[in-house]
Order: C-alpha cells, then structure tokens, then sequence
C-alpha cells in the first residue's frame, strides 16, 4: 500500500470520521502542510529547543506540538499507526517530554476537562487550524520560560 493510500485510509477511517463532525474540522492537515514536516528521525542530532513545530493539536490541558512526523502503516495485527514525534504536556507542565505520539489515536482520544454532576465531560483533540510553524523554544511555553 503506498502512502497516498494510507493517508487517504487515515481520513476515510469510520471513527476519524465521526470525531471530525464532532470538532467541526479535520484532524488530519491538508497535504500542502504534512508535506512540509520532515520524517521522524530527520532531524538527528539538532537541539530539540531549536526544532520547526509544524502542527499543534490540543483538548483541555493538554498539547502537542509535532516536529516530525511518519508516514502512516499497517502494522502486524492490520490497525493503522501515525507516528509523530514532538513534545507534549497532557495538563503538568512538570512532566512534559519529548517522544513520539500515534496521531490515529490522538485522532480518536476524547480528554476529560470536568465533570457536571457526577458525569465526565470530554473534549475531542483538535488540530489548530490556525497553527504558523515556529521554533520549538518560541512556542513551546515551558521552554520560552527556560529560554528567559
């Protein structure tokens, strides 16, 4: 299966579908901007402050922010896996790391942010649509802390 066709199995996937009517746009960028990020590994050995943050996705607390991403693949038992590379920060600033992420699950994860009268609410992840890329050390906000 080549990439085109695994991306086109990523967006057509039945509960990707459903979870981009709940937020209202697709999780999944257009092409002109995957296109742009380089594959997980790229960057090598360059300080992860100073890595290109292509896209931003976020629900409650909780951020990532891709530097790197691959290309989507079947794995061994047939489900579909997206991996990403960057940094996220699920609600504790004081334990956010680097290390890679599957955006399909990402994709279909739903993050409590409160509960009203005994019941969970929960936000799908987003894409931010309006998301320019920059240098990790200027929009990350633990890391512009760091760098002040």
């Amino acid at each position: 299966m080549s990439a085109t066709d695994l991306f086109a199995a990523v967006r057509n996937h039945e509960a990707i579908r459903y979870m981009d009517k709940r937020r209202g746009h697709r999780f999944v960028p257009p092409k002109a901007d995957t296109r742009k990020v380089p594959d997980l590994y790229a960057t090598g050995d360059a300080p992860m402050r100073d890595a290109t943050i292509w896209l931003h996705y976020f629900a409650g607390g909780c951020d990532w922010w891709i530097a790197e991403l691959g290309a989507p693949e079947v794995l061994d038992d047939g489900t579909v896996s997206w991996r990403a590379f960057g940094y996220a920060c699920l609600g504790d600033p004081g334990l956010a790391e680097w290390g890679t992420t599957d955006l399909f699950d990402l994709a279909t994860t739903l993050v409590p942010i409160g509960t009203v009268r005994g019941a969970v609410i929960r936000n799908a992840v987003e894409r931010d649509c309006y998301w320019t890329p920059a240098p990790a050390a200027e929009c990350i906000p633990i890391l512009r802390h760091r760098a002040g």
